[in-house]
């Protein structure tokens, strides 16, 4: 029925608003570049933060796998969803720091889990959200799409470990969740 009257349907209020939503989309699709050093800082800026390692790490390296990354070259994991990723995780650990060290905690604890891997695959969630209309009321409300969207990717990341906490969740579990959790995005999607 959504679909009959796009009308119904809450629009970004402002083009500042659209703007935002263009550009952090954009973002998604920027690689990780070796050339740009504000790239490299981040992604310096990240592992420290996370890691408490006062000095740049390597560029390349076994390393990158202390803060959830799948590889030696943390490019090849943000293929999907480029810079953005980046910058949700950079949020996470400059704007939202004792939500950042208590996700990092839990990832490296009993039943750890990739912390990078996990912050992108929510990204996607994040990016299918702000394609689909569903930020726009908080994003009005904020005066701001990207706030909005940083908010969404640490309140999932809050909630997700919540449900690894208290549902004793694992590694595989996790990827089911996350099959599932596809298919009802896209429902949501349908009927917006």
């Amino acid at each position: 029925m959504p679909r009959l009257v796009p009308f119904l349907r809450p629009r970004l209020r402002g083009e500042h608003l659209h703007a935002q939503r263009d550009m952090l989309l954009c973002v998604a699709k920027t690689p990780l570049d070796d050339t740009v050093d504000a790239h490299l800082r981040m992604l310096m800026s990240i592992f420290k933060a996370l890691t408490g390692n006062a000095r740049d790490p390597p560029r390349y390296g076994a390393h990158w796998d202390m803060v959830g990354f799948q590889g030696t070259d943390p490019a090849t994991d943000l293929r999907g969803v480029g810079m953005l990723s980046l910058l949700n995780a950079l949020y996470l650990v400059t704007r939202r720091r004792p939500l950042a060290q208590g996700l990092y905690a839990l990832s490296r604890g009993e039943r750890d889990f990739p912390f990078m891997t996990v912050s992108i695959n929510l990204t996607k969630v994040c990016i299918e959200a702000l394609r689909c209309g569903a930020l726009t009321a908080a994003a009005n409300e904020r005066n701001s799409a990207v706030d909005a969207f940083h908010e969404l990717h640490a309140a999932l990341y809050a909630h997700m470990a919540e449900q690894w906490r208290t549902r004793s969740l694992s590694i595989r579990v996790s990827a089911r969740a996350r099959r599932a959790s596809r298919v009802a995005r896209r429902a949501s999607c349908d009927t917006r």
